[in-house]
């Protein structure tokens, strides 16, 4: 399960309901019930009970343990350091390319440069949007908010439609299956910690061990493309 499965599937846990959890994500219901179908096939398991009245989870859909970024605000959650994820400036394709790649080439990207731009971006409450509205803060100036969304596939998206520029971390283009980096600058001095979260207390199974094994190996395996290992 990837970083948006699993946003989804919290979606759903958390408003008990695919219509609600449909409206949160800026999606339409039938797309996401299929779209957990898929995954329930993939995973071999059912994740939700959808006999009960609010929705439940099944045993095998209660979540051990989870990959997020860092910083958790939450004292009931212990974490382990993992990897270091990039950022990238999504452009609108073909504005500014040239001169987006001269201010990459440099290592300091200068936000200044986008001021009478308009951005996609997500609503305030995630790391990501910390991380844009620190830029900005540093750029002095305010961003010209076009749209604000609870979905970073919808902000990606919509910038790769060319209606705005927008900042994702490197999973999210990998995870749309595309090498085409032509519309994605790096922002050099500024990244994401990744890290495996547990509740505190939570006895951890061999099998959680052996995931966190594994996703470390595989994190290392990615090494100078979208993760640096951590440890």
């Amino acid at each position: 399960m990837n970083f948006h499965q699993l946003e989804y599937v919290i979606a759903i846990a958390e408003e008990n309901s695919f219509s609600k959890a449909a409206k949160k994500l800026y999606i339409s219901q039938p797309s996401l019930s299929e779209y957990i179908m898929r995954l329930e096939k993939q995973l071999g398991v059912k994740l939700f009970d959808r006999s009960t009245s609010p929705l439940t989870l099944t045993f095998a859909g209660e979540i051990d343990i989870a990959i997020m970024h860092l910083p958790i605000q939450d004292s009931r959650i212990v974490y382990e350091p993992i990897s270091i994820e990039r950022v990238f400036l999504v452009a609108p394709p073909g504005q500014h390319t040239r001169s987006l790649i001269e201010l990459e080439k440099r290592q300091k990207f200068d936000f200044i440069c986008l001021k009478n731009e308009k951005f996609i971006l997500i609503k305030p409450g995630h790391r990501i949007r910390f991380i844009a509205d620190e830029l900005f803060k540093r750029a002095q100036f305010e961003p010209n908010i076009l749209i604000e969304t609870r979905n970073i596939d919808t902000e990606y998206n919509l910038a790769n439609a060319g209606m705005g520029f927008t900042l994702v971390p490197e999973s999210v283009i990998r995870f749309f299956n595309t090498n085409n980096y032509k519309n994605y600058f790096l922002i050099d001095d500024i990244n994401f910690i990744l890290a495996v979260a547990y509740r505190k207390g939570d006895y951890i199974t061999k099998a959680c061990h052996e995931f966190i094994k594994i996703t470390k190996e595989a994190l290392v395996s990615k090494q100078g493309s979208v993760f640096a290992p951590l440890g």
